[in-house]
């Protein structure tokens, strides 16, 4: 008798904290997607990538990059005949070219970097408002973001809402 009443008492228990778990109002966001999609992050890598610093950089880094291929082919297609002295200086040549695509390619990533930082820094009290706003008004009871989730329904998804808010401010 005991064992039955406690398996109803459980079963029950189930039943009201997954009827408290329905009605509550849950969202999921994307803060990373709206962010990227912005008006904001959109003006910021225009601006970037108009820039003549950046637009030199990431030629001559395209550049090295073509001059890189053709010296591999020239390896796999002349090296069997090349004496030591040639693949030495060949080796060296291509050294020299993949040092300087490697420099190349941590400027343009620090500026990438410092353009994200400062687009962080201008965002990030804007993101708080807009999300506060819209657990306010869609009185929200769990705000979870779209990353830590495995499955979600698209009616739950707000991301729309927040980057059409952050066009907005």
């Amino acid at each position: 008798m005991f064992k039955l009443f406690k398996s109803i008492v459980v079963v029950l228990t189930i039943s009201f904290s997954a009827l408290s778990i329905s009605q509550q109002n849950i969202a999921v966001v994307d803060i990373d997607g709206a962010v990227a999609n912005s008006n904001y992050a959109k003006e910021a890598q225009k601006k970037l990538e108009s820039s003549e610093s950046f637009q030199k950089k990431r030629g001559r880094y395209n550049d090295l990059g073509k001059e890189l291929q053709a010296l591999k082919k020239d390896a796999q297609t002349n090296g069997l005949t090349w004496s030591d002295e040639q693949k030495r200086n060949h080796n060296n040549v291509a050294k020299g070219k993949l040092s300087e695509i490697n420099t190349i390619g941590k400027q343009l990533e620090s500026e990438i970097s410092q353009i994200n930082k400062k687009m962080a820094q201008e965002l990030n009290p804007k993101i708080d408002e807009a999300l506060n706003s819209i657990i306010k008004d869609k009185k929200l009871d769990l705000l979870l973001k779209a990353r830590t989730v495995h499955y979600f329904s698209p009616q739950l998804d707000i991301t729309k809402e927040l980057l059409d808010r952050l066009n907005k401010a």
